[in-house]
Protein backbone atom coordinates (compact mmCIF):
# COMPACT_ATOMS: atom_id res chain seq x y z
CA UNK A 1 0.00 0.00 0.00
CA UNK A 2 1.69 3.26 -1.13
CA UNK A 3 2.54 6.17 1.63
CA UNK A 4 0.01 8.62 2.40
CA UNK A 5 0.56 12.05 1.02
CA UNK A 6 0.96 15.03 3.41
CA UNK A 7 -2.54 16.20 4.94
CA UNK A 8 -3.85 13.16 4.50
CA UNK A 9 -5.97 11.83 7.76
CA UNK A 10 -5.10 8.13 9.91
CA UNK A 11 -8.38 6.92 9.36
CA UNK A 12 -10.05 5.93 6.78
CA UNK A 13 -11.03 8.36 3.93
CA UNK A 14 -9.87 10.86 5.87
CA UNK A 15 -12.81 10.53 8.18
CA UNK A 16 -12.97 8.88 12.26
CA UNK A 17 -15.32 6.22 12.26
CA UNK A 18 -17.77 8.74 14.25
CA UNK A 19 -17.87 10.25 10.85
CA UNK A 20 -16.21 13.73 12.01
CA UNK A 21 -13.26 15.31 10.79
CA UNK A 22 -9.73 14.71 12.53
CA UNK A 23 -8.40 17.63 13.67
CA UNK A 24 -5.18 18.69 11.78
CA UNK A 25 -2.76 17.09 15.07
CA UNK A 26 -3.42 13.67 13.62
CA UNK A 27 -2.14 14.44 9.96
CA UNK A 28 1.34 12.81 9.74
CA UNK A 29 3.99 12.52 6.62
CA UNK A 30 5.92 9.19 5.88
CA UNK A 31 8.65 10.58 7.65
CA UNK A 32 6.78 11.02 11.35
CA UNK A 33 5.63 7.78 10.43
CA UNK A 34 9.13 6.20 10.12
CA UNK A 35 10.18 8.01 13.41
CA UNK A 36 7.19 6.39 15.14
CA UNK A 37 8.00 3.07 13.72
CA UNK A 38 11.88 2.96 14.51
CA UNK A 39 10.93 4.28 18.29
CA UNK A 40 8.77 1.54 18.79
CA UNK A 41 11.21 -0.99 17.76
CA UNK A 42 13.99 0.58 19.60
CA UNK A 43 11.98 0.23 22.58
CA UNK A 44 10.44 -3.45 21.84
CA UNK A 45 13.70 -4.82 20.99
CA UNK A 46 15.66 -5.36 24.30
CA UNK A 47 12.59 -7.00 25.39
CA UNK A 48 12.73 -9.46 22.39
CA UNK A 49 15.93 -10.01 22.65
CA UNK A 50 15.98 -10.96 26.55
CA UNK A 51 13.40 -13.60 25.29
CA UNK A 52 15.17 -15.13 23.18
CA UNK A 53 18.47 -14.95 25.03
CA UNK A 54 16.19 -16.83 28.17
CA UNK A 55 14.59 -19.32 25.87
CA UNK A 56 17.45 -22.39 25.55
CA UNK A 57 17.85 -21.49 29.63
CA UNK A 58 14.01 -22.67 29.98
CA UNK A 59 13.66 -25.27 27.46
CA UNK A 60 17.01 -26.58 28.96
CA UNK A 61 15.62 -26.59 32.38
CA UNK A 62 12.14 -28.09 31.27
CA UNK A 63 14.59 -31.28 29.65
CA UNK A 64 16.28 -31.57 33.09
CA UNK A 65 12.68 -31.58 34.89
CA UNK A 66 11.33 -34.21 32.55
CA UNK A 67 14.61 -36.47 32.87
CA UNK A 68 14.62 -36.33 36.90
CA UNK A 69 10.81 -37.40 36.61
CA UNK A 70 11.52 -40.16 34.72
CA UNK A 71 14.73 -41.32 36.59
CA UNK A 72 12.13 -40.80 40.22
CA UNK A 73 9.93 -42.80 38.32
CA UNK A 74 11.82 -46.22 37.23
CA UNK A 75 11.55 -48.95 40.03
CA UNK A 76 14.82 -50.23 42.02
CA UNK A 77 16.84 -52.72 39.96
CA UNK A 78 18.67 -55.82 41.62
CA UNK A 79 21.62 -57.39 39.64
CA UNK A 80 22.20 -60.72 41.05
CA UNK A 81 26.05 -61.77 39.93
CA UNK A 82 29.00 -64.07 40.86
CA UNK A 83 31.19 -62.90 43.07
CA UNK A 84 34.22 -61.06 41.37
CA UNK A 85 32.74 -60.76 38.33
CA UNK A 86 34.49 -57.43 36.67
CA UNK A 87 32.13 -56.93 33.81
CA UNK A 88 28.82 -57.37 35.59
CA UNK A 89 30.65 -54.73 38.25
CA UNK A 90 31.26 -51.86 35.19
CA UNK A 91 27.23 -52.80 33.59
CA UNK A 92 25.92 -51.72 36.75
CA UNK A 93 28.37 -48.84 37.07
CA UNK A 94 26.89 -47.88 33.52
CA UNK A 95 23.27 -48.52 34.95
CA UNK A 96 23.95 -45.94 38.13
CA UNK A 97 25.85 -43.58 35.63
CA UNK A 98 22.57 -43.53 33.53
CA UNK A 99 20.64 -42.40 36.50
CA UNK A 100 19.17 -46.35 37.06
CA UNK A 101 19.10 -47.35 40.80
CA UNK A 102 20.60 -50.24 41.48
CA UNK A 103 21.30 -52.99 44.46
CA UNK A 104 23.78 -55.62 44.03
CA UNK A 105 23.44 -58.98 45.28
CA UNK A 106 26.45 -62.02 44.74
CA UNK A 107 25.55 -65.40 44.25
CA UNK A 108 27.52 -68.58 44.12
CA UNK A 109 24.01 -70.25 42.82
CA UNK A 110 23.56 -67.77 39.67
CA UNK A 111 21.47 -71.01 37.56
CA UNK A 112 19.17 -71.46 40.69
CA UNK A 113 18.55 -67.42 40.14
CA UNK A 114 18.14 -67.70 36.50
CA UNK A 115 15.71 -70.53 36.52
CA UNK A 116 13.71 -68.83 39.17
CA UNK A 117 13.33 -65.90 37.84
CA UNK A 118 12.72 -67.33 34.34
CA UNK A 119 15.75 -66.83 32.37
CA UNK A 120 15.64 -69.75 29.29
CA UNK A 121 18.83 -71.45 30.48
CA UNK A 122 20.23 -71.94 26.97
CA UNK A 123 20.23 -68.16 26.59
CA UNK A 124 22.00 -67.08 29.60
CA UNK A 125 24.43 -64.50 30.10
CA UNK A 126 26.67 -63.95 33.72
CA UNK A 127 24.24 -61.82 35.90
CA UNK A 128 20.82 -61.41 36.21
CA UNK A 129 18.77 -57.97 36.66
CA UNK A 130 15.46 -57.80 38.06
CA UNK A 131 13.23 -54.63 38.58
CA UNK A 132 9.42 -53.57 37.95
CA UNK A 133 8.06 -56.99 36.97
CA UNK A 134 10.79 -57.88 34.34
CA UNK A 135 14.31 -59.69 34.06
CA UNK A 136 17.79 -58.47 32.60
CA UNK A 137 19.55 -61.23 31.46
CA UNK A 138 23.10 -59.67 31.04
CA UNK A 139 24.65 -57.02 29.62
CA UNK A 140 21.55 -55.30 27.99
CA UNK A 141 21.77 -51.51 26.71
CA UNK A 142 20.36 -49.10 29.14
CA UNK A 143 18.83 -47.72 27.11
CA UNK A 144 16.19 -50.66 26.51
CA UNK A 145 16.26 -51.35 29.58
CA UNK A 146 14.53 -48.15 30.35
CA UNK A 147 12.52 -48.17 27.54
CA UNK A 148 10.74 -51.88 28.67
CA UNK A 149 10.04 -50.26 32.05
CA UNK A 150 8.98 -47.00 30.84
CA UNK A 151 6.39 -48.38 28.16
CA UNK A 152 5.84 -51.81 30.17
CA UNK A 153 5.43 -53.70 27.20
CA UNK A 154 3.87 -57.90 27.58
CA UNK A 155 6.93 -59.58 28.27
CA UNK A 156 8.86 -61.20 30.95
CA UNK A 157 12.00 -59.63 29.84
CA UNK A 158 15.04 -59.36 27.59
CA UNK A 159 18.29 -60.91 27.18
CA UNK A 160 21.45 -60.19 25.59
CA UNK A 161 22.85 -63.93 25.38
CA UNK A 162 26.63 -65.28 26.28
CA UNK A 163 29.04 -62.36 26.47
CA UNK A 164 29.08 -59.97 23.13
CA UNK A 165 32.09 -58.29 23.32
CA UNK A 166 30.87 -54.74 22.39
CA UNK A 167 27.59 -54.82 25.05
CA UNK A 168 27.64 -52.26 27.83
CA UNK A 169 30.57 -53.36 30.32
CA UNK A 170 31.92 -55.88 27.56
CA UNK A 171 32.95 -53.29 25.48
CA UNK A 172 36.94 -52.87 25.47
CA UNK A 173 38.07 -50.59 22.36
CA UNK A 174 37.76 -53.97 19.82
CA UNK A 175 36.15 -53.25 17.04
CA UNK A 176 32.33 -52.87 17.26
CA UNK A 177 30.88 -56.97 16.97
CA UNK A 178 26.89 -56.73 16.12
CA UNK A 179 25.00 -59.04 19.00
CA UNK A 180 21.16 -59.75 19.13
CA UNK A 181 18.82 -58.51 21.85
CA UNK A 182 16.09 -60.43 22.60
CA UNK A 183 13.05 -60.69 24.53
CA UNK A 184 11.22 -63.62 25.89
CA UNK A 185 6.65 -62.61 25.91
CA UNK A 186 5.02 -63.89 28.79
CA UNK A 187 3.85 -66.47 26.22
CA UNK A 188 7.43 -67.67 26.57
CA UNK A 189 8.26 -66.82 22.92
CA UNK A 190 11.42 -65.82 22.01
CA UNK A 191 11.58 -62.87 19.53
CA UNK A 192 14.69 -60.25 18.42
CA UNK A 193 14.00 -57.50 20.03
CA UNK A 194 16.80 -55.39 18.88
CA UNK A 195 20.16 -55.50 17.03
CA UNK A 196 23.44 -53.48 18.13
Amino acid sequence: MPWPRAGYHCASDGMPSNGSALPDSTQYSPEASMRLRSSVFVAAFPIFAASLSSAPLALAQTRQGQSTARTAALPVLTAHKSPGCLCCDKWVEIAKAEGFKIKVIESIDMTGIKRTVGVPLTKTSCHTTTGGGYFFEGHVPLDLVRKVLETRPALAGLLAPGMPQSAPGMDDGRPHQFYQVLALGRDGKLTRYALR
